[in-house]
């Protein structure tokens, strides 16, 4: 059977896969964060998340929308296209792994000639090594299996869920292991070079599908090129406006309040992750086929997904602002209480979170210079309104700017929206219930703490 029934089964069918993806990838990563802040202190983490951003950017600066044009594509299921695909992966994998190692060896003779403070993240010896080895995920994950993007296309996503807890799982087992012997930032590293094989491997011997080989057809290229035009604009803000508030705070603060930053973050995006994993591998494609379909039809999917995810970004902003110093001293020693009160604010973050998916519908109807635009006053914003809030109200300020610099977004989502019939005002304010619903689920994170307390001493470990 073909047409909307046959989407919507698939669409549900990805969608619990995806979410059981989440949801165990989750648990990993929670797991991952209580057993690395027993054996290491808040600085590695702070020289992780710098190195992470660093590669993050020269990511996004080099995207070319591979994965966005296959889904699209009426060409993304033909063997000549996904091999051209693929061999300009690896070229990208290897591009990105040079440019990082560059970055590194600048940072290093800066640092050995004083153009850097000596208290900052920056002026950490082990930073440019750290940068250097964990890009090296860059050229393994160059090579992974175009299988990978095709299964996402055709929303089958079983077995791409399995293949993705297996990785996070070497990653996790490594990572603790190396940490456990040495106690140092370098089992981080282990650990995402870890997953990253174990990820690329799974892909060529498990998933089903034509065997890669290396391609270079021309036609191929031109619609890769074409498409990639506008992501390669949306990506290259992307890459500032994602990463910017771990550069900006990294000239300001000392790798353990970094570290401490770099965990408040991590909580408060739990959902952004979640949603942006729903948003890319299965709200994407639904939202491509709807528009394939007919504009009524496109309307009609996007504003049922809206409201689903409004009601899940807006409730967890309220329910982490109620409980987030809460939370933090549940999960973490006192080492860490600082990231409590920062993760009350970012948590202000996820109702702007909520419109990645907008940007998604955009990319759905082939208007990619819609997200170049958002994405570039998004950074505009974070680069002036952080900076001047931390001169003025220090690393507070500067934590709040991170959390509302998306502000002036929403206007121009608005502007754009009204072209295409996709506003709802009432949606937008009736969506703010669900901030006080969350609020009131939060206040009884201070009960389950007097119950940890209780019981603290003979759960600790490490320290």
């Amino acid at each position: 059977m073909s047409g909307p029934t046959s989407l919507r089964a698939r669409a549900f069918r990805a969608g619990r896969w995806i979410l059981v993806a989440h949801g165990l990838s989750q648990v990993v990563r929670l797991a991952n964060s209580l057993i690395m802040t027993r054996l290491l202190a808040p600085d590695a983490f702070g020289v992780m998340a710098i190195a992470s951003a660093i590669q993050i950017m020269v990511t996004l600066l080099s995207d070319i929308g591979l994965h966005q044009a296959i889904v699209q594509s009426s060409r993304g299921a033909e063997r000549d296209f996904l091999r051209t695909a693929w061999t300009v992966q690896i070229l990208r994998g290897a591009l990105i792994w040079l440019v990082c190692s560059l970055l590194a060896i600048g940072l290093a003779v800066a640092n050995s000639v004083g153009w850097i403070t000596s208290h900052s993240v920056y002026a950490d010896t082990r930073l440019p090594g750290v940068v250097v080895a964990t890009s090296l995920t860059a050229v393994i994950l160059g090579f992974q299996s175009m299988k990978s993007i095709a299964h996402n296309r055709r929303l089958e996503m079983k077995h791409l869920t399995i293949m993705e807890i297996i990785g996070s799982m070497v990653g996790l087992c490594v990572a603790a292991g190396v940490g456990f012997i040495t106690g140092s930032v370098w089992s981080f590293v282990s650990g995402v070079i870890a997953s990253a094989l174990a990820t690329t491997i799974i892909s060529h011997i498990w998933l089903s599908g034509d065997s890669d080989r290396f391609g270079w057809e021309p036609a191929a290229l031109a619609e890769l090129r074409r498409f990639g035009k506008w992501a390669f604009l949306s990506s290259a803000s992307m890459a500032f406006s994602m990463n910017g508030d771990r550069f900006l705070l990294g000239l300001w603060l000392s790798p353990a309040a970094l570290g401490n930053y770099s965990l408040a973050a991590n909580l408060a995006t739990l959902t952004e992750g979640i949603g942006n994993r729903l948003f890319t591998s299965l709200f994407f494609p639904a939202l491509s086929e709807a528009a394939r379909s007919g504009h009524r039809r496109f309307i009609s999917v996007y504003f049922r997904m809206r409201w689903l995810t409004d009601a899940g970004f807006v409730w967890m902003a309220g329910l982490l602002f109620s409980a987030g110093p809460s939370i933090v001293s549940i999960m973490y020693d006192p080492r860490y209480a600082p990231a409590g009160a920062m993760l009350q604010y970012l948590s202000f973050g996820l109702l702007f979170n909520r419109y990645n998916l907008t940007g998604n519908a955009y990319l759905a109807i082939g208007k990619p210079n819609y997200v170049a635009a958002m994405n570039y006053l998004q950074l505009a914003s974070l680069f002036i309104l952080v900076p001047v809030l931390f001169y003025t109200y220090g690393v507070t300020g500067a934590v709040i700017g991170i959390a509302f610099h998306r502000c002036p977004v929403i206007l121009l989502i608005l502007v754009f929206n009204r072209k295409h019939s996709l506003n709802n005002i009432k949606l937008e304010f009736a969506a703010f219930g669900f901030w006080l619903v969350g609020y009131v689920s939060g206040l009884a994170a201070p009960y389950a703490l007097n119950i940890w307390h209780q019981y603290r001493p003979v759960l600790h470990f490490g320290a």
